[in-house]
């Protein structure tokens, strides 16, 4: 099962293609900053709830359930239940696209 290294890698971009190599570095700046307003924003307005890390939401859904605030559980159950259905849309939209 194992295979050579090149081919693991996959296919070899040539050294002179700079241009090629900046795009995907401006591109990958450019989402990664995206991300990060995204996850600001969704911060402040669920008034510090994360639209992006779960680890910490579930956190605040165990406190929130242990101090029985059954309206706050519901809305940090519903972020984290959106937060999967989007992943796994997103694997879904990946497999049918080839990727």
């Amino acid at each position: 099962m194992t295979e050579p290294l090149d081919a693991a890698r996959g296919p070899m971009k040539r050294c002179g293609d700079a241009v090629g190599e900046a795009r995907e570095l401006v591109l990958a700046a450019l989402l990664t900053a995206l991300a990060g307003i995204v996850d600001a924003i969704g911060y402040l307005h669920l008034s510090g709830l994360f639209i992006s890390f779960m680890s910490g939401n579930s956190t605040q859904l165990a406190v929130a359930l242990g101090q029985g605030d059954g309206a706050e559980a519901a809305t940090i159950a519903e972020l984290i239940g959106l937060f999967v259905l989007g992943s796994a849309a997103g694997q879904v939209l990946a497999g049918l696209t080839g990727q």
